[in-house]
Order: structure tokens, then C-alpha cells, then sequence
């Protein structure tokens, strides 16, 4: 695996490109801190390792522990 660091600002930045793309969900994976950021819908929100994300419309049936794709 390649690790490289990217500004805050330039991820944001990114991530904001996407959606403004009519891509529907961005999940930004912060694999030191073992936290997924997501934006759906125009809601934000910061999962812990011990908590799952889910899929959605998007994705129905997804249900991943962030623990599981970011192990520690």
C-alpha cells in the first residue's frame, strides 16, 4: 500500500467536485484515525471505527463496520 498525505483543503475540495458532479455519495477514509468522513444528500457525517455504515438507496444492503475496512 502507498500512503501519501493530501491537504484538508484539497480533499474537501475533491470531495465537493464530486457532488457537484452529480456523483451521490463521497466517503473520505482517514485510515490513521480508523474514521470514514461521508456526504450524502447534502448531510456530512464522521463514522468512528466502532460504528457501521450502510448503504443507503444507493446501496441497499451495505452494511460495513468501519473497523472492518479500517482495522487497527
Amino acid at each position: 500500500m502507498v500512503a501519501f498525505e493530501e491537504s484538508a483543503e484539497n480533499v474537501m475540495r475533491r470531495a465537493l467536485d464530486y457532488l457537484e458532479n452529480d456523483t451521490q455519495q463521497v466517503w473520505v477514509l482517514y485510515p490513521l484515525a480508523r474514521a470514514v468522513w461521508t456526504c450524502s444528500g447534502g448531510q456530512a457525517r464522521l463514522f468512528s471505527a466502532a460504528e457501521t455504515l450502510y448503504g443507503g438507496d444507493l446501496l441497499p444492503g451495505l452494511a460495513l463496520r468501519v473497523a472492518q475496512i479500517l482495522p487497527g
